[in-house]
């Protein structure tokens, strides 16, 4: 793994919402606060990092939807202080790929939360609590998750690691934020 650059917690705030908003499991969530607040989804799809009000927002926004900084749902137990990064994963790096400790992505992992076991789980069509893996299928349309043995429903070989998702100027790694404990 490669840090390429420190970013900052509005950074990893807009783009965790930018991916968030557009999961048929949890966009619900975003659209009612949203909605709620009379907000355009326009602070989430174009985000202007330079603005505290909107970062504010958005911090706020993660809160109620996934419970960031409130230790809850997708964030309980997630440690304070975090230094958030944008780093480039080699290809050596994916076969240690762990998915979040969270139900989902423990039972489709089969327990080990690897992402390679999740993919080898989607392939065979093994669904968890009747959630769809079409949004899966639909990225490995996109070229976007990828695997050396993953092929897409049409059959084509992805290029790149298994479950990563490609850096759209390269195509070999993913370059995104993590999180490191300080």
């Amino acid at each position: 793994m490669q840090t390429i650059e420190a970013i900052t917690e509005a950074e990893m705030v807009a783009v965790f919402l930018k991916a968030e908003i557009n999961s048929t499991r949890v966009r619900h969530r975003i659209l009612s606060v949203l909605h709620r607040d009379g907000v355009d989804r326009r602070i989430i799809d174009n985000p202007d990092l330079s603005n505290p009000h909107e970062n504010a927002y958005r911090a706020m926004v993660l809160g109620e939807s996934r419970g960031y900084r409130k230790n809850f749902r997708l964030f309980k137990q997630f440690p304070d202080g975090a230094r958030w990064e944008r780093v480039r994963l080699d290809q050596d790096d994916f076969a240690r790929v762990k998915y979040m400790n969270y139900p989902y992505w423990i039972h489709l992992s089969r327990g080990s939360r690897k992402v390679s076991e999740a993919v080898a789980q989607i392939q065979h069509g093994i669904e968890v609590d009747g959630q769809s893996n079409r949004i899966f299928w639909k990225a490995a349309d996109l070229n976007v998750w990828c695997d050396p043995g993953f092929t897409n429903r049409s059959n084509r070989r992805m290029p790149n690691g298994a479950g990563r998702v490609a850096d759209s100027a390269t195509r070999k790694n993913y370059a995104g934020p993590s999180w490191q404990r300080v």
